[in-house]
Order: structure tokens, then sequence, then C-alpha cells
């Protein structure tokens, strides 16, 4: 997307009474920072959601960070790696390094209970990547204290051209074993193993179809169950309502990635908003 689209987006969001737009991490995007820097000036907040201690040394994110004065919030969580107790360990000595030295709210971002048990003692807030009620209630009761939490995961209004990144990004967010084996996915974990994402995420980029990979068969044949269970998407009414349904149980909803590259959920974006909080 282009620089100026990306302006155009943001304001849209703004306009729309949204007051935190979170920028994600991830290869196949611009640096977090560069579009940071390029918003920054049309929204209330900036939201950095997430930032991995893997990627980036932490006196680098300090340094980036303070560039945008008290004008964001910072999500901190691992990322992917291959070995998850160094990375936790990681995580919670960036999240403490940043909140010595930052004025600004830093967030864990968590899905497993043990990262939310160690983060929830120092951090600001909780960043879960769930977006059904269920498991908010469920992964909450690790939390050490009364936080800001926040549900975000893959979101998008059908039907979409971005459809099958949505299922990509559905299928990513299955890794913790712990809500694997809690809510009874074992089978769908173990298939999900098996796909190259790295190469999926490849393909989309040049704007081709993945339909055609052996990795899709496995998408589709879980695709019901991806959605319902780790997306916000469907029509604009069903949106509404799992967000409505989440804030009883969150202080806040993120609609992540492909919701934001998508012009028609873009356009309704202020009518969800407004239906939300009952502001027709």
């Amino acid at each position: 997307m282009k620089d100026g689209e990306l302006i155009k987006r943001a304001k849209i969001a703004s306009e729309a009474g949204i007051k935190i737009v979170w920028i994600g991490e991830f290869e196949g995007f611009k640096d977090p920072f560069y579009v940071a820097e390029l918003i920054a000036d049309f929204v209330d907040f900036v939201g950095f959601g997430i930032l991995s201690p893997i990627k980036r040394k932490y006196n680098e994110i300090f340094r980036l960070l303070s560039k945008f004065d008290r004008k964001i919030v910072v999500g901190i969580a691992p990322g992917n790696f291959n070995n998850p107790k160094e990375a936790l360990e990681m995580t919670i000595d960036c999240i403490k390094y940043l909140k010595k030295r930052l004025e600004v709210p830093v967030l864990a971002g968590c899905s497993s209970p043990i990262i939310t048990k160690k983060s929830s003692e120092m951090a600001d807030g909780i960043l879960f990547n769930y977006v059904k009620s269920e498991y908010i209630r469920w992964i909450s009761k690790f939390v050490k204290k009364k936080l800001f939490i926040a549900a975000y995961g893959p979101s998008l209004i059908l039907p979409s051209e971005f459809f099958e990144d949505l299922l990509i990004a559905s299928a990513i967010v299955v890794s913790s074993k712990a809500f694997v084996k809690e809510f009874g996915f074992d089978e769908l974990f173990e298939e999900i193993r098996q796909i190259d994402f790295q190469k999926l995420v490849e393909i989309r980029q040049m704007g081709k179809s993945i339909k055609h990979t052996p990795d899709y068969k496995i998408l589709d044949r879980y695709s019901n169950i991806l959605l319902e269970n780790f997306t916000i998407s469907g029509d604009v009414n069903s949106i509404t309502i799992r967000i409505k349904d989440l804030l009883e149980h969150c202080n806040h909803v993120i609609l992540s990635d492909p919701f934001f590259r998508d012009a028609n959920s873009m356009r309704l974006l202020k009518h969800v908003a407004d239906v939300v909080t009952n502001n027709p």
C-alpha cells in the first residue's frame, strides 16, 4: 500500500472515532516506525502492536519510540521464535527496560498462561491474541492484577478480496499449546503445523491466489472453525455483535489485518464504531 493510501486510511479511522490506530510488525508490511511517522499527525494515538525484542535490540526499540513523544501505546511480544523460554525472558526484560525509560503505556502481547502471568506483574496492560469471549475469560484468569485488557485478531468484513489473507492470519493465531489443549483444538493444531506460512504469505504478496497450493486444502478444510474461533469477520451485523460481546470482557478491541487493507471494511468502519458505541 502506498504512503498516501496509508494516510488516507488512518484519517478514515480517526474520523470514525477510533482513538488508537494500531500498527503491526510483520515482514510483509512496511516498517511500523516508518508507518507511524506517516500517520502520527492524523490520529490521536499510534499503537505499536506488537514489537518483538527478538527482531530489534531493546535500545533500538527505545530510540525509535522516543521520536513520538506521548502519542503512542506500545505492545511487546516475542513473535516467532524457536526457543520459548528465551523469548519469554527477552519479552519480560524488554517490557521492564521500556517502562523505566518511557512515559507511555507499555503492554504485553500474550496468548499463553505463562507469559500472561509473568508480564501482568509489570506491564500496563495485556494484548490478548483472542477474539472470542470464552477465550478472553479463560486467559484473563492468569492476569495477576487489574489491568487494561485488549482483544485483537484477524478481522474483515466479508465478502472480500482479502479472504485468503484472513484465513492465513487466523491459522497463524493458533500457536499456544496450553490454549489448544484447554479447548480441544489438537487435531487442528497438528494439521496447521504442517503449513508453510511464509510461502503462502509470499504468494499473496505477489497478488496471486493460494488456492492451488496443498496448504490451502488444510485451510479450506478448517475454514469455518478458523473464522468462527480466531477472527472477527462476517457481515457488518456479525462483526458488531462480536465486538460488543468482547467488550463485556475486555476494555478494547483491535481489528487486525487484513481489515485496514480492505477498502470496503474501512468504508463501513464508522458504521461499525457507531453501532458498537450506540451512537447511530
